[in-house]
């Protein structure tokens, strides 16, 4: 059973179908209450944890969100207000892996933030989803258009290379960008898509 709410976890358990991998969930709560909500409700890692047996670090400011999770999870979970504190020192404290297989970055009002702290040159990735929500933009010159082109001038930058642009939620339009390492372009290159719904990945 698959948890996420734009097929993210599907897309991790398929692009790199491996067995104790290790993934970063920055903003993994769901911003909502989450005692009427099914334990995992819209999670990014959940699928990987239990079912692919993968281990990592889920940070959100929510506080009753990493106390209920406590209760069916067995990853790290913090509690960390990002636009405070600084996602590496987090990382070191937990000791992540130099090379994380999947990364989630999905933290509102710190996602600009914790991009820029982020330190590239030490941590890799294999996948990344990263939200941009363009579809609240209304012209190029937009903050948030501004902000996605330095995420992805960065991200191509490092070596990164797009594996679905824009990916469109029912009923929003463009939410995010699905990046991923060389390697794992070069195996799923038929994949590459733009402005496509997330139903439809081939995957």
């Amino acid at each position: 059973m698959f948890f996420s709410q734009m097929r993210q976890d599907e897309a991790a358990n398929y692009l790199l179908n491996k067995d104790g991998g290790y993934f970063l969930d920055i903003g993994a709560g769901t911003n909502c209450e989450t005692n009427w909500r099914p334990p995992g409700y819209h999670s990014d890692t959940l699928f990987l944890e239990k079912q692919r047996q993968w281990t990592g670090i889920c940070i959100d400011l929510e506080q009753y969100w990493v106390d209920s999770s406590k209760l069916f999870r067995d990853c790290h979970l913090v509690q960390a207000d990002l636009i405070k504190e600084n996602i590496n020192d987090i990382l070191e404290k937990y000791n992540c892996p130099n090379i994380i297989d999947y990364v989630s970055l999905d933290v509102d009002a710190a996602q600009s933030k914790v991009f820029n702290d982020f330190d590239f040159d030490k941590y890799r990735f294999r996948f990344m989803t990263i939200e941009h929500n363009l579809y609240m933009s209304k012209s190029d010159d937009s903050q948030l258009a501004k902000e996605c082109q330095i995420y992805r001038d960065k991200l191509h930058s490092l070596g990164y290379l797009m594996l679905c642009k824009n990916v469109i939620f029912d009923n929003h339009g463009a939410v995010e960008d699905w990046w991923v390492d060389e390697e794992t372009f070069n195996r799923h290159s038929d994949l590459v898509a733009s402005d496509i719904n997330c139903k439809d990945i081939k995957i």
